[in-house]
């Protein structure tokens, strides 16, 4: 037997023994991603995670860090207002082959720039939602993984912004759906 192998008991009808082999790994895993729909922009970000798997089933955690993009464009400056976040994810996933079935949980903080203040705006970011995604198995251990998700945001913010020299005032407030592309690298030993 494999030292990746777990040997699992299973008792039948109170009475006959035996014993199957249940396949568990651990993985790391680190990639960059892009935003759709979360500010004016495309916005760059990257993520790291780690993920345990038994059989079809896997757990994973990752750090998501989007980097600031423009949310806002004013007339009456050069700066702009941007959008960043840092986020925790817990993504459990079920898999058939090289495909990736996932739902999604995210917590974390969310960070609205105001060039015309001298503080910004921080909120938490809470959101859900679901991923496809494809593992390709490459060598060594290591394998490509690339996934779509579409995100649900049930608490969306909202920001009062200005523009002084065209004279109007709005409110900015955070998409309540978008999505996400990533692809990375991960490794399993």
């Amino acid at each position: 037997m494999q030292a990746t192998r777990a040997n699992v008991a299973v008792t039948v009808a109170g009475a006959a023994k035996y014993t199957t082999g249940m396949d568990f790994s651990a993985a790391v895993m680190a990639g960059g991603l892009m935003s759709a729909g979360w500010s004016l922009e495309v916005g760059p970000g990257m993520w790291l995670g780690a993920e345990a798997r038994i059989g079809w089933i896997s757990v994973g955690a990752e750090l998501r860090g989007l980097f600031p993009a423009t949310a806002v464009r004013y007339a009456s400056s050069r700066r702009d207002s941007d959008l960043n976040s840092i986020s925790g994810l817990l993504v459990p996933c079920v898999r058939w082959k090289i495909l990736l079935g996932c739902v999604v949980l995210e917590a974390g903080e969310l960070t609205f720039t105001k060039p015309t203040s001298s503080s910004n705006f921080s909120d938490v970011l809470v959101g859900t939602g679901l991923r496809a995604g494809v593992a390709i198995p490459l060598f060594l251990g290591f394998s490509a993984r690339g996934f779509a998700e579409l995100s649900i945001r049930p608490h969306n913010p909202a920001v009062a912004v200005s523009d002084q020299t065209a004279g109007a005032d709005s409110m900015w407030r955070l998409a309540v759906v978008n999505g996400f592309f990533g692809v990375g690298l991960a490794w399993s030993p």
